[in-house]
């Protein structure tokens, strides 16, 4: 059973290091300020491929041969028709039109076409174009030949079924399957990533102003560890509720957000199984960070040694295209890995790539790496944590086997 002095180290550390102004803004600032800039910059993008506000007008000079589109005796009102390049052009430096495009006379051959603008032209106005030169192609064909379907001549369904029954006919089903859990894993290693080092700063700065030297006298170097890593685990905790909670409000007021996240389905079983990564993914980068912390001399020593074990732990985001196009043996090797599996089973586990025998196989080995991992942190912190200015080594650790 705890003793009363772990809890007053992990309560000591969690409201000590909830309260510091560099942590609210790490672990909630930040975030708020990438999903601002990220909205920016995709309404940015959104507005840049749809807005035809300055497109109300766009010019067309017809050069084929077929007169592709001076056969429609109707085209449609954005269009104009120019009869040469130079009339054209003097319109749009007028800006009597926002843009002109020119039939090449072997359209008919190579499809060429020529659009001129003083702007980027969006997406959605190059849609327009292939549209309306789609309906001058089809008035030129024969009778009997059915129009709709050469204008359009495929219309497909797909529809992809997952191992759990769940079937997704578009991207706006199949999308929220797979944002989700992105975005919570990278919550997920926001939180563990700050309160691990957290933690690591702590044991290093206690230890270089002698103040470990002092609290060792009042409590025992177990209720000190284990205090600390409580107590800053419940931080993480804190943290991944409080966005998980941000999500739920945002959703009840917001009609799109509630019914996105709902698309994603996300079972009760689901969500424990995320918490039991959670939890042996904090103790794993805790005991790291323990064993880091108390076997170096210097914050920013002991930081740069860390990121290491930072870099390697985001891994399978950078390979998000591996479970994209379903290679299994990167996927397969980031799950195994103790310091990628988390990540890669919340990702893999979204895009219905992980078999159950792999789930249990990668638990498996992620537990047993925490367990090794926490015996050598309590190691570490206990030979390392009264030696003031001196690195504990791999000569010093077999000496004091």
């Amino acid at each position: 059973m705890p003793s009363p002095k772990f809890w007053l180290v992990a309560s000591r550390e969690y409201i000590y290091n909830f309260r510091r102004p560099m942590y609210l803004f790490t672990a909630f600032g930040l975030p708020l300020i990438m999903i601002v800039v990220m909205y920016v910059v995709v309404a940015v993008v959104i507005k840049d491929a749809t807005d035809l506000s300055d497109f109300d007008q766009v010019g067309y000079v017809d050069l084929s041969d077929e007169q592709v589109l001076l056969s429609l005796e109707q085209p449609p009102r954005r269009f104009v028709n120019y009869p040469d390049e130079t009339t054209a052009r003097a319109a749009l430096d007028n800006e009597k039109i926002g843009a002109y495009f020119i039939i090449d006379p072997s359209y008919m051959t190579d499809g060429h076409v020529q659009v001129y603008s003083l702007k980027s032209v969006p997406e959605d106005l190059q849609y327009k174009i292939s549209d309306f030169l789609s309906a001058g192609v089809a008035h030129l064909a024969p009778e009997g030949i059915p129009i709709d379907r050469l204008i359009d001549p495929l219309e497909v369904q797909k529809i992809r079924t997952l191992s759990d029954g769940q079937e997704f006919s578009g991207p706006d089903d199949l999308l929220p399957r797979f944002v989700l859990p992105i975005i919570f894993s990278m919550v997920m290693f926001m939180g563990i990533n700050i309160t691990s080092q957290l933690l690591m700063g702590g044991v290093v700065e206690e230890k270089e102003n002698r103040m470990m030297e002092l609290l060792v006298t009042s409590c025992t170097p177990s209720d000190l560890l284990w205090g600390k890593v409580i107590g800053l685990g419940g931080i993480a905790l804190t943290q991944i509720m409080a966005w998980v909670l941000s999500g739920y409000v945002l959703a009840s007021f917001q009609t799109d957000v509630g019914d996105f996240m709902g698309k994603a389905n996300i079972t009760a079983g689901q969500m424990g199984l995320f918490l039991l990564i959670f939890l042996l993914n904090y103790f794993l980068f805790a005991a790291v960070a323990i064993g880091v912390g108390a076997s170096s001399t210097a914050e920013q020593e002991a930081r740069q040694f860390a990121s290491i074990f930072s870099i390697v732990g985001i891994l399978p985001m950078m390979f998000l295209g591996a479970y994209f196009t379903n290679q299994r043996l990167v996927i397969i090797g980031l799950s195994v890995f103790p310091l990628t599996a988390p990540m890669s089973l919340i990702i893999g586990m979204s895009f219905d790539l992980i078999p159950t025998w792999l789930i249990l196989l990668s638990l498996g080995m992620l537990t047993a790496s925490v367990v090794l991992a926490i015996w050598a942190s309590v190691y570490v912190f206990r030979l390392g944590m009264l030696m003031y200015g001196q690195r504990l080594g791999l000569r010093q650790l077999w000496q004091r086997k």
